[in-house]
């Protein structure tokens, strides 16, 4: 059978079948154009799309009929075979002059076609009441690649496609009071993967987002904050020496194990493998010469008699403890060399501090009950005689010209 003998066959690809443009008797659709030629007249227009496909002139357009367009749908009212209802593919299944479209009560208005898109696009879709269905009381479901929208809308949410692949989207419309079928429409939806969604390495992120591109690291997990994550990157903590020669490739202050206990230190020349750091101030205790913080060295308050727990920075152990009650706290005992735990370090029946500084010992190391300060000379502490520096006497003899000389008595 040649093509120009199969109705069903649009032999010069004009977009009109050749049933249409041969036709037989009294069918209203027939356009007696050439099915051998897709553009009849001549004028540059294929006979589809042709208000006048017989006449290169076009003066059929004088009549409104002809170039009217009721549905928008790029098809001319008297090619349409339905032509007060979009339908720009023309589908007529059982070639009978009325398209699908009018036998549905709704059908899809937007998209009007199957459509094809990229990751990332999103499509409004909108459905229509045909003229069969003005007055019924319609129930809408949605079905997107088999997954059921149950909100029965007539006009879903907009609908954002992440995913490369083709989709089937349908609209079933049924009779709300008989449940009857009254038609389905659907498109098919073409989405392929945009410049921003390739993904070499298959690990869910795309490879302009990818820190390791080609290789698969989903956590995108990068240490240094470099360009490269983990998985790729041959020196994680960016401190100039490579992973595979690393001892510690996850810490940029150590790469050597230099005490051989295998933990990145905190106390790098000594061991400890338990890395304790009680005051968390990057020095491990072990090598801490104040671990618990709290400005009193260890060795002085693990002292004969200090009894201070170097492991607790508060409460009489604290800084601001005063196990004594002098209302010296620990602080301030330590700075002047008293004992905590002593009022009167010196015994001289004087306590090293009091509520009024001036009545506190003035020498809290130097036994002096009497308290005496007789020479005049006075430090930044008020020191008594007991505890100030001798004091050296000098004569100065001008000798001329501005200068002098100093003699030690």
């Amino acid at each position: 059978m040649s093509s120009l003998s199969n109705p069903l066959v649009d032999t010069d690809q004009d977009g009109l079948l050749n049933r249409r443009e041969i036709g037989e008797s009294g069918d209203k659709l027939k356009t007696a154009t050439n099915p051998l030629v897709a553009d009849t007249d001549g004028d540059g227009l294929n006979d589809i799309a042709d208000a006048c496909p017989l006449d290169e002139e076009n003066q059929c357009l004088l009549d409104a009929q002809h170039e009217a367009d009721s549905d928008g749908d790029g098809i001319i009212d008297p090619l349409d075979v339905c032509p007060k209802l979009a339908n720009p593919q023309q589908q007529d299944s059982n070639f009978d002059g009325i398209g699908d479209a009018c036998r549905l009560f709704a059908n899809i208005r937007y998209p009007l076609t199957d459509q094809t898109i990229t990751t990332g696009d999103s499509i409004l879709f909108e459905s229509i009441v045909t003229e069969l269905g003005v007055g019924r009381n319609l129930v809408f479901a949605w079905q997107f690649d088999g997954n059921t929208d149950d909100s029965a809308a007539a006009a879903p949410a907009e609908v954002k496609f992440n995913q490369a692949g083709v989709f089937n989207i349908s609209l079933k419309v049924t009779d709300a009071v008989s449940g009857d079928s009254l038609g389905e429409d659907a498109r098919e939806i073409t989405v392929i993967a945009g410049l921003g969604d390739q993904d070499e390495d298959e690990d869910g992120v795309d490879d302009m987002n990818d820190n390791c591109p080609t290789d698969v690291n989903p956590s995108q997990e990068n240490f240094d904050l470099d360009a490269q994550g983990d998985t790729c990157d041959d020196d994680d903590d960016n401190d100039g020496a490579l992973d595979d020669v690393d001892a510690f490739p996850f810490n940029a202050d150590e790469s050597v194990d230099s005490d051989g206990d295998n933990f990145a230190d905190n106390c790098p020349l000594m061991a400890n493998p338990a890395q304790t750091d009680t005051d968390l101030d990057g020095l491990g205790d072990v090598c801490d010469d104040d671990d618990d913080g709290d400005g009193l060295p260890d060795e002085w308050e693990t002292r004969e008699g200090h009894n201070l727990n170097p492991l607790n920075n508060l409460g009489e152990d604290g800084a601001e403890g005063d196990p004594d009650s002098d209302h010296l706290n620990n602080l301030a005992e330590f700075l002047a060399g008293t004992h905590p735990r002593k009022a009167d370090t010196d015994n001289d029946g004087i306590d090293d501090g009091a509520i009024n500084p001036e009545d506190a010992d003035n020498c809290p190391l130097d036994p002096n009950p009497l308290q005496e300060d007789q020479n005049g000379f006075e430090d930044a502490q008020g020191a008594g005689d007991a505890c100030e520096p001798e004091q050296t006497q000098f004569i100065v003899i001008p000798v001329g010209n501005g200068k002098v000389v100093v003699i030690p008595l």
